[in-house]
């Protein structure tokens, strides 16, 4: 009989105070898990406006450095869902553009451009953000939307941007939070970065 009694408690189960432990160690767990995908999407952020203003930075500098016909700096999104950001310039206008730095800013980064005048543009797979620089001074000459033919090709859209003092660049990742944003704002005149 004492034989039968102790195997009905080792079959027993669980105990309450073990159950508690258990989700206790569950709850700590899943908390340090969110706070560390929360501070990685954030970082994602401020590294994707980073990125963005070094682009342009570093397209300032070669306009000025560089006897060009015409420079820009082009974002789009790639099949991969990644923006990214291109120099690219022309020996003479009657020729193509030639790619001379690529820049990856990142997946599923979004990128919006505004105007002081109200136009709005976000950059898509077939949707591409060009700024234009003046050859001499490194100044913002215009912003343009160029959208992408089918069958290969490309069109300038009507939204240009030439008009106005300046335009605010804003980021956010696409599968996250949209309302997470961070923006900077670049001013014609000089270029400058804000």
């Amino acid at each position: 009989m004492a034989i039968k009694n102790s195997k009905r408690k080792s079959n027993k189960g669980f105990s309450l105070m073990e159950l508690l432990v258990v989700i206790a160690i569950m709850a700590i767990v899943t908390t340090m898990s969110f706070g560390s995908v929360y501070l990685s999407r954030k970082a994602s952020l401020n590294g994707a406006k980073k990125d963005l203003q070094t682009e342009l930075m570093r397209a300032k500098g070669f306009v000025t450095s560089h006897d060009k016909a015409r420079t820009r700096i082009r974002f789009y999104v790639d099949s991969s869902d990644n923006l990214v950001a291109v120099i690219e310039y022309k020996d003479d206008e009657s020729s193509p553009y030639i790619s001379k730095y690529s820049e990856l800013i990142g997946k599923n980064v979004v990128l919006e451009f505004a105007d002081d005048k109200g136009s709005k543009t976000t950059v898509t797979k077939t949707k591409s953000l060009c700024v234009y620089f003046d050859k001499r001074s490194g100044k913002v000459t215009e912003v343009k939307t160029t959208m992408a033919l089918e069958g290969g090709g490309s069109l300038d859209a009507q939204l240009k941007y030439g008009e106005s003092s300046y335009g605010t660049f804003t980021v956010h990742l696409s599968k996250w939070s949209p309302d997470k944003t961070r923006s900077f704002k670049l001013y014609y005149e000089n270029a400058t970065i804000n």
